[in-house]
């Protein structure tokens, strides 16, 4: 079985068991378990959830990029799945980044392989402010 298939099947039971979830608890119970749940699978990098009640900051475009600085090797089904949309998303948001020059898609062992432009990204006007705010943040020691 390969890895894609593997995270395919992690994630289509986890589907089941909030289902299941539903079905044997209280409901007021069952929102408990299912957001540690969900927080137990995004720690392991299996989805990639955001609570009801927090803000994402992220666009699809962030999102993809932040998931390919965390496994290169990823592919876009996997990608797919970990960040909750389509395939054809996720193909959109890496032709994207590739032709902004903020990743390189190489052949590896016939597999393809993302890698970040670092350089090109520091260029970037969002990151270059949080980069700003996060590092007065930390000399400062203020919480954010």
């Amino acid at each position: 079985m390969d890895q894609d298939e593997n995270k395919y099947k992690r994630h289509v039971i986890a589907d089941a068991l909030v289902e299941s979830i539903n079905k044997l608890i209280d409901p007021k119970l069952a929102d408990e378990v299912k957001m540690a749940v969900m927080d137990e699978l995004q720690k392991h990098r299996l989805i990639s959830y955001a609570r009801p009640d927090e803000i994402g900051l992220l666009n699809a475009l962030g999102r993809t990029l932040v998931a390919i600085s965390e496994n290169p090797h990823t592919t876009q089904r996997a990608l797919s799945i970990y960040l909750g949309v389509t395939e054809g998303a996720v193909q959109k948001c890496i032709s994207q980044l590739v032709s902004a020059g903020l990743i390189a898609k190489t052949k590896v062992a016939g597999k393809n392989v993302l890698s970040i432009n670092y350089s090109e990204l520091k260029k970037l006007p969002d990151i270059m402010r949080f980069s700003t705010i996060f590092s007065a943040s930390f000399e400062e020691d203020t919480p954010f």
